[in-house]
């Protein structure tokens, strides 16, 4: 079984344009050629709070510095007003419309095991939601009030920059909407899986992301976890 992970690595432009290769690991990569007047560059991000993947290569700074717009997953300006107006995933079924009774406890009882809130009710909430609430309990370890993106974000404001998004909040609404009942059963599941450890796998994730191995990331997050 493929995992569904909300903590994906991230591409994100800081300006956009053509991309051409570059040879040696790293996470952040130079936009140029082909009669460009100025440089972009390209950043990837883990959606993480954990404050070690705050301490950015030296160059990301000056580099943000040096563009004129941040191009982000998400303008969080507008997003959040989004979310003001609608309900995120209200499309998709509760827990009990998808598992057996049995299922049910099982995932409740890893909920409980975990302390995530208003177990005795789990079974009301949607596969997103139970998912996140668990995912985020275990790989936030730090109690950062926010994730590298946010952060990004609000330094890209304070630099003064023209803030933009590569999605917005009806796109990725609709990406949820569309999670097929199998894929959805497969994430409640996974969460009372006793063969699954996530706070490992988000441990080599973070690992490699350190480590600006790219490569390795790459075959990580795509391979299928039995």
């Amino acid at each position: 079984m493929r995992l569904i992970f909300r903590i994906y690595i991230t591409l994100q432009l800081f300006c956009i344009s053509i991309c051409f290769g570059q040879n040696n690991n790293s996470l952040l990569w130079q936009i140029s050629g082909k009669n460009l007047k100025s440089p972009s560059y390209l950043f990837g991000t883990i959606h993480i709070k954990d404050k070690s993947v705050f301490n950015l290569p030296d160059s990301v700074l000056p580099k943000i510095m040096e563009c004129d717009n941040v191009i982000l997953e998400l303008n969080l300006d507008s997003f959040m007003g989004e979310v003001l107006q609608k309900s995120l995933s209200k499309k998709m079924k509760t827990m009990k419309d998808l598992l057996s009774a049995s299922e049910i406890e099982g995932v409740k009882k890893s909920l409980k095991k975990n302390n995530i809130p208003d177990v005795k009710d789990a079974e009301d909430y949607n596969a997103l939601e139970l998912y996140n609430a668990y995912q985020t309990k275990l790989i936030s370890k730090d109690e950062n009030s926010t994730f590298l993106d946010a952060w990004l974000f609000g330094l890209g404001k304070s630099y003064n920059k023209n803030m933009l998004g590569l999605e917005t909040y009806a796109e990725q609404e609709s990406i949820l909407n569309d999670l097929t009942d199998k894929e959805q059963r497969e994430m409640l599941l996974s969460i009372a899986d006793t063969n699954l450890n996530f706070e490992v796998y988000f441990d080599s994730l973070k690992t490699l992301y350190l480590n600006e191995n790219i490569d390795e990331l790459y075959r990580y997050l795509n391979q299928d976890r039995k």
